[in-house]
């Protein structure tokens, strides 16, 4: 875990895949202009499904987030850095980024929430509260994706597109950019 070693392999990896013809892959035909910095880094394991994706403090995110956000931006000045999602508006999703996002506002230019196990009674897919969390840092003027959105558990599939197109109405309307809605039916052994 060398900071050094993880920016010259970020450097590398943005300058392969920029599209701008040094060092791209051969044959690149869609180059790479949105990087996430890790997946749901407040997830600790402290949630029902007992996942964790991060190990580490939120400051120690925010590290990352720096010097992730540094190096692509050095490496592609016309990408676009996104925060980690934010695992939803849990109390403890919450508790994980207040501490940080004062100053972690600075390293991402899209704000990132999810919705997993969505119904009727969260139809906004978190954003307004999200929008609310992002305006007490006065984040609130960055672009909003719902990276994550999914109905039901994740061990079922959701049919239901009347409710997908609500939500998407709604999301977008309180302020959501783009939504990327993902399906369920996972393995159950993948969720143990």
């Amino acid at each position: 875990c060398q900071m050094v070693r993880y920016q010259n392999f970020l450097k590398k990896l943005v300058e392969r895949y920029d599209g701008d013809g040094t060092d791209d892959v051969p044959g690149l035909k869609y180059p790479v202009k949105h990087w996430e910095i890790m997946n749901e880094p407040s997830m600790q394991g402290n949630d029902p499904s007992g996942l964790k994706f991060f190990k580490g403090t939120p400051q120690e995110y925010l590290e990352i987030l720096k010097a992730s956000y540094e190096t692509i931006k050095t490496a592609d000045p016309t990408a676009q850095v996104v925060m980690g999602g934010m695992a939803g508006m849990h109390s403890h999703f919450v508790q994980f980024w207040e501490p940080i996002m004062s100053e972690a506002k600075n390293y991402f230019d899209i704000a990132n929430i999810h919705s997993i196990d969505t119904d009727s009674k969260r139809e906004d897919l978190f954003v307004f509260k999200f929008k609310q969390f992002l305006q007490k840092f006065g984040a609130d003027k960055k672009p909003i994706w719902v990276t994550e959105a999914q109905f039901g558990k994740l061990e079922t599939e959701w049919t239901d597109p009347a409710q997908i197109v609500r939500s998407a109405v709604i999301s977008v309307s309180l302020g959501a950019d783009k939504i990327f809605f993902i399906t369920g039916n996972w393995n159950k052994d993948v969720l143990k």
